[in-house]
């Protein structure tokens, strides 16, 4: 289905009343690619047919899913990981917040580094508007077909013989092993609505490239705000921080970690 600009902003505006998330600031070509991916998936053939849908808060709910660009893959990115956990260690609490959770792993590989570096975390919060994304999460499964992606990359994060350790093979259905997200808690809210609380990480990557400038600038001061004095935040490698929430750090910018920019005193 071919999407113009006035079926976009139609369809943004019922979506962001909906599901309480401002959609009228994604990005058109973002919007456009997962509103026509929803239309596609649902068996719609009319702009109306999906704003009437999203009237029903079942429905609304599926939408919800369908516009989540979901990881793909355990420790993507090992990099990423590699230098997180050197970021980390020292450390003796740690309470994590993932403000736009898409599926489970990302979650799953931060649990995962956390058990390995027996950092005793106090909270971890798993936030994000769609119930679905929640209860994929917990359901822990890991596609097969990418076992050995994800063995690869914990070759990579040297944890190469600990795969087996986290996971369970049932007939040929791979899982994450129930203990490892035991102490989540889950939040269904867009972040943006959420009230401020003080977190030492916050994993936030590759989610502002789907904003405009208004709506990232808005979600960075949102996040900055929810930093403890030494904590983190990281983004994506391909995504930078805007000239107006220049109230961070690089620690680690090729790697997309960040920290509060002490104010001089």
């Amino acid at each position: 289905m071919f999407l113009t600009l006035t079926d976009i902003k139609d369809i943004s505006v019922a979506m962001s009343e909906a599901l309480r998330v401002d959609f009228t600031n994604y990005n058109t070509s973002f919007l456009k690619r997962r509103v026509t991916r929803a239309i596609e998936k649902l068996n719609l053939h009319k702009v109306q047919e999906l704003i009437n849908l999203l009237k029903d808060p079942q429905k609304a709910e599926e939408v919800a899913f369908l516009m989540q660009v979901p990881c793909t893959e355990l420790f993507r990115d090992p990099a990423f990981w590699r230098a997180l956990r050197k970021n980390l260690t020292g450390r003796k609490q740690l309470s994590v917040w993932f403000p736009h959770l898409t599926n489970g792993y990302e979650l799953y590989s931060l649990m995962i580094l956390l058990k390995q570096m027996g950092i005793p975390q106090t909270r971890v919060v798993a936030s994000t508007f769609s119930q679905l994304v929640i209860d994929k999460a917990k359901q822990l499964n890991i596609t097969s077909k990418i076992d050995e992606v994800n063995r690869y990359n914990f070759e990579r994060l040297e944890i190469a013989n600990k795969y087996d350790e986290y996971v369970d093979v049932c007939d040929n259905v791979t899982t994450i092993k129930p203990e490892i997200i035991s102490s989540v808690e889950f939040h269904k809210e867009w972040y943006i609505n959420e009230k401020v609380e003080k977190y030492d990480l916050i994993i936030f990557r590759n989610v502002t490239l789907n904003y405009n400038v208004l709506l990232h600038e808005r979600a960075i001061e949102r996040l900055v705000q929810s930093l403890n004095d030494d904590g983190l935040l990281t983004i994506g490698i391909k995504e930078v921080i805007l000239p107006r929430t220049l109230r961070l750090n690089e620690v680690n910018a090729n790697e997309g970690i960040y920290g509060v920019k002490k104010q001089n005193v």
